[in-house]
This record gives structure tokens, sequence and C-alpha cells, in this order.
């Protein structure tokens, strides 16, 4: 993965790739509602929600001491590291990150309810009259909702979302490793279909519908790879 170096924030590195700037300028535009202001805030917004979440793996990692380093893409972000030592180690820094983005999420909603309160005539965007602070409400709304809605589908059990590695681990307990992963994919198939299904009917949306099929393939292929190898 070609990436370019970015900053490093308590000694864990963050790099970033071409595709991510792409996406970043999709979500500005989704989200710009003809404002290119407004489009410049939800950019950063996504990505400060994907630093947080990363950066919730990061920390755990970097306190097993595996080295980990954070690298935004175009489908997200992803974090490196080296193997922890045990499953209860591994579990613990991949529900690090939607845990980090639910608090996210969580002080966001606390300042976008209060903040109305607090500054008398501070007002959601409307009729395209952006009012002092209201670039501030606007990006506290777009954040909690942001780190809601993903850490909560990132936690449904389809590989690699952190749910489905979660899932994987569970499974670990209880069969073998080609089972276990056997019936990790398999699950993530049925789930992947049911999200194209959602993604495609319900929310209209072609991009979720991609990510959806995105993982549909993923899962398949690791489905064919294990059928290959044998038990």
């Amino acid at each position: 993965m070609n990436a370019f170096h970015l900053f490093s924030l308590g000694r864990i590195p963050v790099a970033a790739t071409g595709g991510y700037l792409l996406i970043a300028a999709y979500f500005g535009y989704v989200y710009s509602y003809g404002s290119l202001a407004l489009g410049a805030v939800a950019a950063l917004c996504i990505t400060l929600s994907l630093l947080v979440h990363e950066f919730g793996h990061a920390l755990v990692a970097q306190r097993l001491k595996l080295g980990p380093k954070v690298v935004l893409h175009g489908w997200g972000g992803l974090t490196f590291h080296g193997r922890a030592e045990t499953n209860k180690h591994d579990a613990f820094i991949i529900a690090a990150g939607p845990f980090a983005g639910l608090l996210l999420s969580a002080a966001a909603f606390a300042g976008y309810s209060a903040l109305p309160h607090m500054v008398p005539g501070v007002l959601l965007v409307r009729d395209g009259q952006y009012p002092s602070l209201g670039y501030a409400l606007f990006a506290l709304e777009l954040l909690y909702k942001i780190n809601l809605f993903w850490s909560l589908l990132n936690l449904v059990p389809v590989w690699p979302l952190d749910g489905g590695q979660l899932f994987r681990l569970l499974m670990l307990r209880f069969m073998k490793p080609a089972k276990a992963e056997r019936v990790t994919h398999v699950v993530g198939i049925g789930l992947a279909i049911v999200g194209i299904l959602v993604a495609a009917l319900l929310w209209k949306s072609v991009f979720s519908a991609i990510i959806a099929a995105s993982l549909l393939f993923e899962n398949w292929r690791r489905v064919n790879s294990s059928a290959a190898s044998g038990p």
C-alpha cells in the first residue's frame, strides 16, 4: 500500500494514500449542501472520525508494545501492528476502535445538545444562512451521527470489520481454527448479501452497496481459499 507520511502522534506514525483524498473529497461533496466551506468541514469531520477510531486500536496496540502504524486509505483506515501474544489482547485491540468512536459520538452529541443553550442565536444551517458558530453545530451533529452509525455498523460480524474479527476470535474458543475461519466467512457472506439489499433497496446508496459488495467478495474469496487448502 503506497502511502505518504502525514505526522506522528505519541510515536504512532500516521500515513495516507491518494485514495483517501478521493474518499474525503467525496464525503465533503455529499455533506456540502452546496457550500464549499461546509464540504471542507465535513471532510475534516470524516478524517477526525477515522483517526479517533484507528487510534483506539493503535493506543492499545502501543500499550502492548506492538509498534502500531495508522494508514488512511480509499476504504477508510487501517491500523498495522505486530502480532498480539494472546487472543484476549487481540480482542482488546479490535474492540478499542468502535469504543473510541462511540465515546467521540457521545461527546459530540453532548456538545450538539448544549451549544444552542450556551450561545444565544446559534442555529443549525437553514436556508443558506450560516450564523456564527453554525459551522461548529454542523460539525458536532455530523460527528455524533457518523461515529454512532459507523461504530455500530463496524461491530456487525462481517469480516474484515471489527465485528467480524471479534466473531472469529469467539469461534476460536469453540472450534478448530480452520472451521472457525470457514464459519466466520460464511456468516460474513450471508450478512454482506443482506447489506447489499439494505443499501440498494432501503438506503438507495450506491456507495454503501459497493462497500457491502466488496465485503461479500472478500469473504467469498476466503471461503474458496480455505476450501482449496483442505481441512
